[in-house]
């Protein structure tokens, strides 16, 4: 993304030196270092999530840019809607053709392994035009 050496040795500084310890009666005992996070609350997160989401969107916008992925047009005088983040969450909007979800599962593990992020296909879902045929959306809901 282009940041400074010194700005990304910083970053890596504020993650890799994270240090817990345990207090027993008043005293800290025991030191824990943690190989890499951050502290839950800790102003950086957020900011780093953010430059984190921003190379899944450059992502997205590159493989759209390239034809290997369509978003969708919710009316044809407005651009094409690919991806929306949200503060912990994504939607992603594509045409249900085989490629697009082919390069949608592609990008996402190239991510995955970049980041460390995973999706929790929990709390995933996936919603289809009412005019998709019941077979094409069992077609791609076995693609992931």
């Amino acid at each position: 993304m282009g940041f400074h050496p010194k700005w990304v040795q910083w970053v890596i500084q504020c993650i890799s030196t994270v240090n817990f310890s345990v207090v027993v009666n008043g005293e800290a005992r025991v030191q824990i270092n943690l190989g890499r996070g951050l502290r839950q609350g800790d102003p950086l997160s957020p900011y780093l999530f953010a430059l984190v989401k921003d190379v899944l969107s450059k992502m997205i916008s590159t493989a759209q840019g390239g034809n290997n992925f369509s978003g969708i047009q919710l009316n044809r005088h407005c651009p094409k809607l690919s991806h929306i983040f949200f503060a912990d969450d994504a939607s992603l909007f594509l045409k249900a053709e085989i490629q697009n979800c082919a390069t949608v599962e592609q990008m996402l593990g190239k991510y995955g392994q970049a980041s460390g992020h995973r999706i929790n296909f929990n709390k995933s879902s996936v919603s289809f035009s009412s005019t998709m045929g019941e077979i094409d959306k069992q077609l791609v809901c076995d693609l992931f």
